[in-house]
């Protein structure tokens, strides 16, 4: 439906702001029209600033999905036995974030990486992905008490 239709039907004019040399207050672009004018001070930025925070959610999220890559190990640390100090950082960032949920500390959460990564190291075959690492959790070995966790 055509905006000046709509605008008529409730008793309103749809024209643009005046125009003059010298405007401190608000936005004074050159348009032909209404439409025009209204494209370039109103729907533009608030597109504009849609898409960045689009964006910037969006890489939040990213940030916080690639710290969970730390419970895969990778060959190095599979070889070792032990997750690196880039690993540690990543699963202790992941337990902060996730602190009410998991109700556990991040150093406790480092300590059960540590666990996990000797009984991968232990495997024949080390998992590949997220739903054969799962497969392969044990939950009483790696489940620390609950007084240590509160």
């Amino acid at each position: 439906m055509n905006d000046y239709v709509l605008c008529s039907d409730i008793d309103v004019e749809l024209v643009k702001p005046r125009v003059t040399k010298r405007q401190t207050f608000r936005c004074n672009l050159p348009a032909e029209t209404p439409e025009e004018y209204f494209r370039a001070a109103v729907f533009t930025p608030f597109a504009d600033s849609f898409c960045v925070q689009l964006q910037d959610r969006l890489l939040e999220h990213r940030k916080v999905l690639s710290n969970f890559m730390c419970l895969l190990p990778d060959n190095l640390s599979v070889s070792s036995g032990k997750p690196t100090a880039d690993q540690v950082t990543a699963v202790q960032r992941l337990a902060e974030t996730y602190a009410a949920d998991i109700q556990c500390s991040s150093d406790v959460a480092a300590a059960e990486l540590h666990l996990w990564y000797r009984q991968v190291a232990a495997l024949e075959k080390p998992s590949k992905n997220a739903v054969d690492a799962f497969i392969l959790c044990n939950g009483d070995l790696l489940q620390a008490k609950k007084s240590c966790c509160k």
